[in-house]
């Protein structure tokens, strides 16, 4: 797969998952998963057409969200939580390595 679609995929689950979650708890702060979510899908478009400033801005929201979504884990231990940290965790690691390849 390339790039850009490893992240409309990771986008998509933040998006799917961080809905059930936000139905499920009725919390607003569930939103902030698939708001993420919108936005790595947004850029990942950009990425598509080489826009390296938006591959950036892709792996800093990328390492935001598995940051702020150690706290639900800890706290509440929420699967949706785990499945979200755990694929984008993947997600950004593979975009780091690609990264870094491509500029060797």
């Amino acid at each position: 797969m390339k790039l850009h679609q490893i992240m409309q995929v990771n986008a998509l689950i933040l998006l799917i998952v961080g809905l059930i979650s936000y139905l499920s708890s009725s919390a607003l702060t569930a939103l902030i998963a698939p708001f993420f979510g919108v936005l790595i899908l947004f850029f990942s478009f950009r990425v598509a057409d080489g826009n390296s400033k938006a591959l950036t801005i892709v792996i800093v929201l990328t390492a935001l969200i598995s940051l702020a979504l150690l706290m639900p884990i800890i706290r509440a231990q929420s699967t949706e939580a785990v499945i979200m940290f755990v694929t984008s965790i993947v997600c950004l690691i593979y975009y780091i390595v690609v990264t870094i390849k491509n500029k060797k």
